[in-house]
């Protein structure tokens, strides 16, 4: 491996206009400087095409790619075709970084030189406050690697995507790509996690996550089947990673979330916008959600939510009497 090995950074744009500048310039100030940026504009309606196309010109560093609006996980994968480095890192647009940034990766790399996975901490920006989540550095093998990726769940970073380096090797040779819109990150980070023989966490805390409090993502309303795709696709996952690592608990915990997660997504089949119109596949999906329970009696819920908890076991009743309440509950449910 070289001592200094070349990093591609990918940048998903769409209308950051207002930000785009200051992420770009806290990209061109990092201490280590063998890098390239790869922009991906997906179909921005503002001066992103325009800013952008003025930086590619003027810094070499900075490849553009311009595209018609498909979702941040289509421009991610635009950018990973185009990389020509060892390693690729991911930047939001609307983020920056401090000048060490990369360098705190690179640091860990060549420490240990066949390390396939770099995690260092993160800065949460808020209007009025920070909250820095620091991690304890260690190098991890085996077992231990879920075990530490667990860890990093119990900080709630398990699911970022910018604060980690991957190698480029195992993106290509297992054809990993992003498929969602939503929870990408986390999908993204567990199914590379299966491919990982050494991780290194460091103590650095260098990316300003910004909490802006008006993120499209979070107020979008999914359609159901939607959402169904993506919680099977994240217990599918999480079932491999632990078959992969022989970790029964973190089994155990991956169906935890997917039971609860699918039985809200039941009540999602009743919004009049994204829910499920066809009553003959609601009750498919709701004698589905029955046959999880019974198949997995070892399960136990956690949430801290006790009205979830609540509906997960009034969800057990009859398919047919569940979805006549739940039809006569929708005006509620469309108020949530």
């Amino acid at each position: 491996m070289m001592m200094n090995p070349k990093i591609s950074v990918i940048i998903p744009i769409y209308n950051s206009g207002r930000y785009i500048k200051d992420c770009l310039d806290s990209l061109l100030s990092q201490t280590y400087t063998n890098f390239e940026i790869i922009l991906v504009n997906d179909g921005s309606t503002d001066d992103c095409e325009i800013i952008c196309s003025d930086y590619a010109r003027r810094y070499e560093k900075i490849i553009l790619i311009n595209q018609i609006n498909r979702g941040v996980d289509k421009a991610r994968n635009a950018a990973i075709s185009k990389c020509s480095g060892e390693y690729i890192g991911f930047i939001d647009s609307d983020d920056y970084v401090e000048p060490s940034f990369l360098e705190a990766f690179v640091d860990a790399l060549q420490k240990n030189p066949s390390c396939d996975w770099v995690i260092q901490g993160i800065v949460i920006d808020y209007s009025d406050s920070s909250h820095k989540v620091t991690l304890e550095d260690g190098y991890y093998t085996g077992a231990d690697i879920l075990a530490s990726y667990i860890e990093l769940g119990n900080k709630f970073v398990n699911g970022f995507l910018v604060n980690k380096l991957f190698k480029k090797s195992i993106v290509y040779d297992n054809h990993l790509m992003f498929r969602f819109t939503l929870k990408e990150d986390l999908l993204f980070n567990m199914e590379y996690c299966m491919y990982v023989s050494s991780m290194a966490v460091v103590s650095a805390a260098y990316y300003h996550y910004i909490q802006r409090g008006n993120q499209s993502l979070i107020h979008k309303r999914y359609s159901a089947l939607y959402m169904k795709e993506l919680i099977t696709s994240l217990k599918d996952a999480g079932i491999a990673l632990s078959q992969h690592y022989s970790n029964e608990e973190y089994r155990k915990s991956v169906m935890s979330d997917f039971i609860l997660s699918f039985s809200v997504l039941l009540l999602g089949m009743y919004n009049r916008k994204v829910g499920v119109v066809n009553r003959k596949k609601r009750i498919e999906m709701i004698r589905e959600y029955h046959s999880i329970r019974k198949s997995n009696k070892d399960i136990s819920i956690y949430c801290n939510d006790k009205k979830k908890l609540l509906f997960a076991s009034l969800a057990m009743v009859p398919s047919c009497l569940l979805d006549l309440l739940l039809q006569l509950l929708s005006p509620i449910i469309n108020k949530i």
